[in-house]
């Protein structure tokens, strides 16, 4: 079932067959009986457990995905970095270490110290002044 749909049902604005009552008590290992039975504390208790256990797995996704971006921007910077040189560009002693800082960080490290975050944008800004003054003393 799409979370939706389960998200409905447990809700009560979707009616649900007797098919799907009985594939639910399967899946939980239960008598069909027992879905129709008033909620006991430690059902309460257990509902209370999933529902929290559904928002510390959207967390853990948020911050895996968050890791896995700054990976991904350092990667880029780390990239841009090589070509601009290739490129003859000569960082200033600034520049060069916010790049250094931004490229080493690691999540935990930008959990704790958010600046070092900043500092990647810093590093992305100041390649992209340099790039206007390139364009700007060739014109």
């Amino acid at each position: 079932m799409h979370r939706t749909t389960v998200a409905k049902v447990e809700s009560g604005t979707r009616p649900t067959s007797v098919a799907e009552v009985a594939a639910l008590a399967a899946i939980f290992d239960v008598e069909v009986s027992s879905l129709f039975a008033k909620p006991t504390a430690a059902h309460r208790y257990a509902v209370a457990g999933l529902k929290h256990m559904s928002r510390i797995r959207r967390y853990a996704d948020d911050i895996r995905m968050a890791a896995g971006n700054m990976r991904a921007a350092q990667d880029d910077l780390r990239a841009w970095r090589s070509e601009a040189e290739h490129g003859g560009w000569v960082p200033s002693e600034r520049a060069r270490a916010e790049i250094e800082a931004a490229m080493s960080a690691t999540p935990e490290q930008a959990a704790a110290e958010p600046t070092l975050i900043e500092q990647v944008g810093s590093a992305n800004q100041a390649v992209a002044d340099n790039d206007l003054m390139a364009a700007w003393n060739s014109a």
